[in-house]
């Protein structure tokens, strides 16, 4: 769970228009880089000074890329990148009010501790090849900070469309990115792995794409994920761990070898409905969930593959089941001793 951090005081805004109670519609500022790469440097902006809370924060395509050193902190109304954006050395930014982000075919690092928070009832957009890379302890909170609106804010990674995108959420070297609102997965790759952490309190959708988990990085749910289409790989010391809700209706779960796959004790409904769940050679899943708190089961309607060379699945709850589900299990010979004593 995230503690929502406060370090500003700012006006409350609409959506509609990004109107301030009490002031004037958002101001467009364009980096230019005309001076350096400091964020602080007035020089580097168009309007010839640093943005503001009120202001919309433009960084286009072709300009060079813009970073925040020290301990500088900013609040903005939004941020529109398509060039480079650069965040380290503790900086910070909050987008406070319920806006639109748009971080769409741009390069944005958050690095040596830097955060990004956006607030409830915004949405924030990573397409057209874009890239948002979390490392070195660095953050990324999604819909943390308080909004008049008080909805919950959207986080859209990828695009419907089925052309080639290679637009990337990486999570690594101990960064962390935390849903306290919607993650909506597409067309796009999510790499967690070096230790990052994707911590989701609220709802995380996959439709497409995949999530690959790896090297220590731990995609922690304490809220509902869906698996509806691309898929899920764990492996070399990945980890997935559900303590509340996980449902699949499509797309492909793989736990390769040295990959975890954990619904834990006290856990709600892991609900496979659809698709394939596979746990292949030297790979593990494990559901702790008991029916005695608040009815944690594992359900198949499905395919379940504990793997082959073996693999391994171990229920420690229940297994139920449906009529239209599957369990692949690979026999090693159909002439064993074993199998020959069976009546």
């Amino acid at each position: 769970m995230v503690t929502t951090i406060t370090r500003f005081t700012a006006a409350a805004a609409l959506v509609a228009g990004l109107t301030v109670f009490g002031a004037t519609q958002a101001t467009a500022i364009t980096w230019t880089g005309a001076v350096d790469n400091f964020w602080d440097g007035a020089g580097n902006w168009d309007l010839n000074r640093v943005p503001v809370q009120t202001d919309r924060v433009i960084i286009g395509s072709g300009t060079p890329l813009s970073a925040l050193f020290g301990t500088s902190a900013h609040t903005n109304t939004n941020i529109d990148v398509s060039g480079g954006h650069h965040l380290g050395n503790n900086s910070y930014i909050g987008l406070r009010f319920p806006s639109l982000n748009r971080l769409d075919g741009g390069e944005n690092r958050l690095f040596e501790n830097a955060r990004i928070d956006t607030a409830r009832g915004s949405q924030t957009l990573l397409r057209n090849n874009g890239l948002l890379d979390i490392r070195d302890n660095a953050e990324f909170h999604n819909a943390v900070l308080t909004a008049p609106t008080g909805r919950q804010g959207i986080m859209t990674v990828g695009s419907t469309s089925s052309s080639p995108n290679i637009t990337q959420l990486n999570i690594s070297g101990t960064g962390t990115f935390n849903n306290a609102g919607e993650v909506r997965l597409l067309n796009a790759t999510m790499n967690i792995t070096g230790n990052g952490l994707f911590d989701n309190d609220k709802t995380v959708t996959l439709t497409g794409g995949s999530t690959n988990i790896s090297g220590n990085g731990f995609f922690d749910n304490d809220g509902l994920v869906t698996l509806s289409g691309g898929s899920i790989n764990l492996s070399d010391v990945g980890l997935m761990s559900t303590s509340a809700n996980y449902t699949q209706g499509g797309g492909t779960v793989n736990v390769q070898s040295g990959g975890l796959f954990v619904n834990e004790v006290g856990a709600q409904t892991a609900n496979l409905g659809g698709g394939t769940f596979r746990v292949h050679a030297g790979g593990r899943a494990t559901n702790n969930a008991d029916i005695n708190n608040l009815g944690g089961m594992a359900n198949n309607g499905g395919t379940v593959g504990p793997g082959n060379s073996p693999g391994t699945l171990t229920v420690d709850g229940d297994f139920a089941q449906g009529p239209g589900g599957t369990v692949a299990i690979e026999i090693d010979t159909t002439s064993s001793p074993s199998r020959a004593q069976q009546p």
